[in-house]
C-alpha cells in the first residue's frame, strides 16, 4: 500500500505543534504596577524624612511648643507613610514577622513623643526634649529600613 506524501500537510502539521504557548519571561502588569507603587512611596518617604529633619532644626532654634507640634505631626505623618510602604511590601512577600518588629517600634515612637509633649507642655526640661529627637529619628530609620 502506498501512501501518498504531501510536504504542505507537513508544515502546517509542524507549525501547529511549535506555537505552544511560551513562558512570558519579564514583569507582569501587577509587578510593574507594585513596583511603582513602592518607588512612588518611596519617594514620598524621602520628602517626609527632609521635612522632619528641617522640623528637628527648627525645633533646636525656636525651643517653642508650636515648633514641637509641627515636628511631631511630621514624624506622625512620617510613620503613617512608612507603614503604608511597609504594608505594600509585605503584601508582596508575604512576610507577616516584620509586622511585629513594626508594630513595636510604631508603639516605641508614638510612646517618645508623647513623653516629649508631656515635656514640652509641663516645660520641664527642653533638654531632654531635644536630646530624645535623635532617638525618635533612629527608631523612624530602623522602621524605614526594616
Amino acid at each position: 500500500m502506498l501512501i501518498d506524501f504531501d510536504p504542505k500537510a507537513n508544515k502546517v502539521e509542524n507549525k501547529k505543534k511549535s506555537t505552544k504557548k511560551k513562558k512570558i519571561e519579564g514583569k507582569g502588569f501587577l509587578d510593574s504596577l507594585f513596583s511603582a507603587e513602592l518607588v512612588e512611596n518611596t519617594d514620598e518617604v524621602d520628602d517626609l524624612i527632609e521635612d522632619v529633619d528641617k522640623k528637628k532644626e527648627n525645633l533646636k532654634r525656636e525651643r517653642s511648643f508650636f515648633a514641637f507640634a509641627q515636628y511631631k505631626k511630621s514624624v506622625k505623618k512620617l510613620v503613617k507613610k512608612i507603614k503604608e510602604r511597609n504594608n505594600i511590601v509585605k503584601k508582596a512577600s508575604g512576610k507577616t514577622i516584620l509586622g511585629k518588629k513594626e508594630l513595636y517600634v510604631i508603639q516605641n515612637v508614638d510612646k517618645e513623643l508623647e513623653e516629649m509633649t508631656r515635656k514640652m507642655l509641663q516645660e520641664e526640661d527642653v533638654v531632654y526634649v531635644l536630646n530624645k529627637i535623635d532617638d525618635v529619628r533612629g527608631m523612624v530609620v530602623d522602621l524605614y529600613s526594616g
